[in-house]
């Protein structure tokens, strides 16, 4: 069994070797992870030398249980975990409606307590609500409700369309207003609908970091069955353009092809939100089945750490008060002039550290180069670099594939949670040092990534989908996702392990766990059952 390319050309190259050189998992932050020893320490920084010293330091947060937080790699030897012990405020570069802020991490590390400065970017309330909204007509396929008209001027900065399908999603920027009420609000603005009752859950407790080297973003999931039984308004901002943008209801074989082909912005985070929400509700895209009714389904199902299956399809409209209750009016007329272009009016150039530059900009919606409607103030963080995740991977004839993954540190992320806590308003959120993730490359931009990642992984690495924006709303930054095919070796976990660490612990990022299942779509393997779509098949009622 092996990934089929999406090109008709596959990539080349030879075995990936354990000690990947300078691109695998982690060494692509190198200027934040060569970290020096403090000189002229003061007396705290002394004292956590010494507990250092003396033996391992004790994790500030509670402990996750054990068996989500640390998998068990085979033949891997106990390393020693870096900890982090403080950070300390340094320079702002940005105050604004984005902010960029540098900060020293003190690192207990090899015994010595070192410090690197760590630039964070970070938005208002720092992380978003990401929707999986659904239209369930009894036993038929569920349907994904995207949106159109979602204009990032990132992308157009990287050569990209500036308008593409989004999602419902938000920013946690309203005060008072927790993940799910932030959900509603963006499902009635983007799409014109409400959550049935109990309608809308969440899809996992962890939040999922989008970009976690660059900025502190994580993202919270839910999965909505929803009615459109009104117009959509917009958040009343210049960005969003009612009449351009609103719903776009699809098949789940056309929204996924649609994310496959880069027709969806954010597209590996869109993969990630409606894989969870299918797991969640027990619907296998590969089968066209509900798991509730089928007996031999139902008993090998698991959501990977999402909680229990659940059944949507007999859910009722939610209540509403008469303040609340809108009926459904005309939709917004289309815009006079159909907006398909940014421009960049103004703008600062802020530098943040190598590679990284703060845009603090001015940018207008156009018609062709004609800018139409009002400017609007735009903070982008432009990176002159993209990122490929590596699915390193063989298959066990037995439990199915098996992927390497390595700790990975995250400066960003530590910060978030020991010098940010009090701009946080979510605390199940993963926030140490180093995390668990797949192997991971650095890539210059202006040169095939392709060819890029053939010579950095030794093998043969492939394709597995058009390259996505990590977070359009904030940064030009790239995911590419490649899986590379090795024999068997010591140090690798089963897939639904991992995606189970994910989801439940959030280890990796988006990115990973869009690059798994990109993954199990082309080996034809599903995590939920721990089989292959064929082996699944077999377990079906026969027709007669």
């Amino acid at each position: 069994m092996r990934v089929t390319s999406i090109h008709a050309q596959p990539v080349l190259g030879a075995r990936y070797p354990a000690a990947a050189a300078a691109v695998s998992a982690g060494k692509d932050v190198q200027a934040s992870s060569d970290a020096v020893t403090l000189s002229g320490a003061t007396e705290a920084t002394k004292a956590a030398e010494k507990s250092a010293a003396a033996g391992p330091v004790p994790v500030a947060s509670d402990p996750v249980p054990a068996q989500i937080a640390v998998l068990e790699r085979e033949g891997a030897p106990p390393v020693a975990i870096p900890r982090a012990l403080g950070a300390v405020p340094g320079k702002v570069r940005l105050d604004a409606f984005m902010k960029v802020r540098d900060f020293d991490l003190l690192v207990a590390r090899d015994g010595k307590v070192t410090s690197q400065t760590v630039p964070v970017h970070s938005a208002p309330g720092h992380n978003s609500t990401l929707v999986a909204a659904l239209i369930v007509d009894g036993s038929n396929p569920p349907q994904p409700v995207l949106k159109d008209g979602d204009m990032r001027f990132a992308r157009v900065l990287a050569g990209d369309a500036y308008e593409k399908m989004g999602f419902v999603a938000g920013r946690w920027d309203k005060a008072g207003v927790d993940g799910s009420g932030i959900g509603i609000d963006e499902i009635a603005e983007e799409v014109g609908g409400h959550a049935l009752e109990n309608g809308l859950r969440p899809l996992g407790e962890q939040l999922l970091p989008s970009m976690p080297h660059e900025s502190t973003e994580a993202d919270q999931y839910f999965v909505a069955v929803i009615k459109l039984d009104s117009s959509v308004t917009g958040d009343g901002g210049g960005m969003e353009i009612p009449g351009q943008m609103g719903p776009h209801v699809m098949t789940l074989e056309e929204g996924f092809q649609a994310m496959n082909e880069g027709r969806v912005g954010d597209s590996a985070r869109c993969r990630v939100m409606y894989n969870r929400a299918l797991d969640s509700i027990g619907y296998i895209r590969e089968l066209g089945v509900w798991v509730h009714d089928v007996p031999a389904l139902a008993a090998r199902h698991s959501t990977l750490g999402l909680g229990p299956v659940w059944d949507p399809r007999h859910l009722k409209p939610a209540p509403r008060s008469s303040e609340e209750h809108e009926e459904k009016g005309d939709p917004a007329p289309p815009p006079a002039e159909k907006v398909d272009n940014g421009l960049l009016l103004s703008c600062e150039r802020i530098p943040v550290s190598d590679g990284v530059t703060m845009l603090d900009a001015v940018t207008s919606h156009a018609v062709g180069d004609r800018p139409v409607r009002k400017p609007m103030k735009n903070q982008i963080l432009q990176v002159d670099y993209g990122r490929a995740k590596v699915i390193t991977y063989y298959v066990d004839p037995e439990r199915g594939p098996m992927v390497h993954a390595g700790d990975v540190e995250r400066p960003v992320m530590a910060v978030k949670g020991l010098a940010l806590d009090q701009e946080r308003t979510y605390k199940k959120e993963n926030t140490e040092l180093v995390r668990q993730d797949l192997d991971e490359a650095r890539l210059r931009l202006g040169e095939d990534p392709d060819a890029q990642v053939a010579a950095a992984f030794h093998g043969q690495p492939t394709r597995l989908a058009t390259a996505s924006t990590a977070s359009s709303g904030q940064s030009t930054l790239y995911y590419h996702f490649y899986a590379n095919e090795v024999p068997p070796e010591d140090g690798f976990v089963p897939l639904h392990e991992f995606i189970q660490a994910c989801r439940a612990d959030a280890q990796a990022d988006s990115a990973a766990e869009a690059t798994c299942e990109l993954l199990t779509e082309n080996l034809q393997w599903l995590p939920t059952l721990r089989m292959t779509v064929e082996q699944a098949r077999q377990l079906l009622p026969q027709k007669e």
